[in-house]
């Protein structure tokens, strides 16, 4: 155990698209709500902020309606440059999952 503390923010969207995440949007300024209550919280508390990262597990739908990659890799990083401009200093991603309905034509493997 390193005894270095973690702080989440939750700021999920079941079923949503990448396009849904744009600067502007709802989802993304929610986000940016949901993150700076938080940082106002700690500060407020003497929480020292070491890090500030972005951990991002999003792509079924976008696959499902089949984007195209370099309109997502496009999209992402609209978001992600928004999201740095508030202070995150890295990006992790998770892989998203492999397809297993019933549909031949739809693969995750591009997202």
């Amino acid at each position: 155990m390193t005894g270095v503390p973690v702080l989440g923010v939750s700021a999920s969207k079941g079923g949503s698209v990448i396009a849904q995440w744009q600067p502007g949007g709802a989802y993304l300024n929610d986000t940016i709500r949901r993150m700076h209550a938080a940082f106002d919280f700690c500060a407020a508390h003497g929480i020292v902020l070491r890090h500030r990262f972005l951990l991002w597990c999003q792509g079924e739908s976008d696959g499902d309606h089949h984007t195209a990659p370099d309109v997502y890799a496009e999209q992402f990083c609209r978001m992600y440059e928004t999201l740095r401009r508030e202070n995150i200093e890295h990006c992790f991603l998770i892989g998203i999952g492999e397809y297993n309905g019933p549909a031949a034509d739809i693969s995750y493997d591009a997202i």
